[in-house]
């Protein structure tokens, strides 16, 4: 397929801030691509491309030269040069002026998504839908949905709501909620997106999570003296053999030694030195006490650093 090939209704080919990201896409050098392309999604954004036929069509070329990885991949590309350039509506209210705001009280919901088709439909088929006597606002920043719930409904609105997304999309998901002012509704989404990161590198399943749910690891990621201070207790057990692995299944199987062999597929005298290897190596006690506590959340902070690192770079 070639850039000429891919074309949307309502576009013409002759539209150049399209084509010029087309271009990248296809038969643009490896060194530098992916600046390149964010910056050519930023200039189409800049002389009016539509989000939509942007995504679309870079998807779709991206798809037939590269597969779904490479299709996925490059929107996200695409969708980071766009919205670096044109504040959606989410955005300005979030740091707008609060008067534009009709609720006093918000709850806002972040929503991990994938599919970036069903994520616009979703968004498009719930923003500025009546709630609570308000609107409720929807939108999309990174690859989270986020949407604002007016009202003090806190945990069972925020509960309702999900459940509402999942039937929507046929799937269940990973969500976070906190409540904030409409003062303060930047800091109340910086909070639910950093606890559902937080789910993420933890490995729990999908489901609706709050801050309560991670206290420590929440607080320790908000300082950054602590975190890479963790980070550096584990990270020498990434040059051992699947001490790392070791690790992070025997926090998710609740320090359990014989689930976490059946998790891994090893035999439980494996783990068993594996534990004591991961002692020797950090001077923590993966089993009893402080250590257990200090592993697992620095093997969580692990993640998550490695987890953001990936989509800044």
């Amino acid at each position: 397929m070639s850039v000429m090939d891919v074309d949307t209704p309502g576009e013409t080919r002759a539209d150049e801030p399209l084509r010029a990201l087309l271009r990248e896409v296809a038969n643009g050098p490896a060194a530098g691509r992916e600046r390149r392309i964010r910056e050519a999604a930023r200039r189409a954004a800049k002389a009016g491309v539509p989000e939509g036929v942007l995504t679309s069509a870079a998807g779709r070329l991206a798809e037939a030269t590269g597969g779904p990885r490479a299709s996925a991949n490059l929107v996200r590309l695409v969708l980071a040069g766009y919205r670096a350039a044109v504040p959606t509506r989410l955005e300005l209210l979030l740091d707008g002026p609060p008067e534009h705001l009709t609720a006093q009280i918000y709850t806002v919901v972040v929503v991990r998504v994938v599919r970036t088709d069903r994520t616009a439909a979703l968004i498009a088929g719930l923003d500025g839908r009546p709630a609570a006597g308000h609107e409720l606002v929807a939108g999309r920043l990174r690859d989270d949905a986020v949407f604002l719930l007016p009202g003090s409904g806190g945990a069972q609105a925020a509960a309702r709501f999900v459940a509402d997304v999942e039937l929507r999309l046929g799937r269940p998901v990973h969500a976070a909620f906190a409540g904030a002012g409409r003062e303060a509704l930047r800091a109340g989404h910086r909070e639910a997106a950093d606890v559902l990161d937080l789910a993420l590198a933890t490995g729990c399943p999908p489901g609706l999570r709050r801050v309560d749910d991670f206290l420590v690891e929440y607080a320790a990621m908000r300082d950054p003296l602590v975190a890479a201070k963790l980070v550096a207790v584990v990270r020498p057990l990434l040059g051992s053999d699947r001490l790392f692995e070791t690790l992070r299944a025997f926090v998710r199987c609740g320090h359990n030694r014989g689930r976490t062999a059946r998790e891994l597929g090893v035999h439980r005298t494996t783990v068993d030195y594996r534990i004591r290897r991961i002692e020797e190596i950090t001077g923590h006690d993966p089993v009893h006490g402080r250590g257990s506590q200090v592993l697992g959340v620095a093997a969580t902070l692990f993640v998550l650093q490695e987890a953001r690192r990936g989509v800044s770079g």
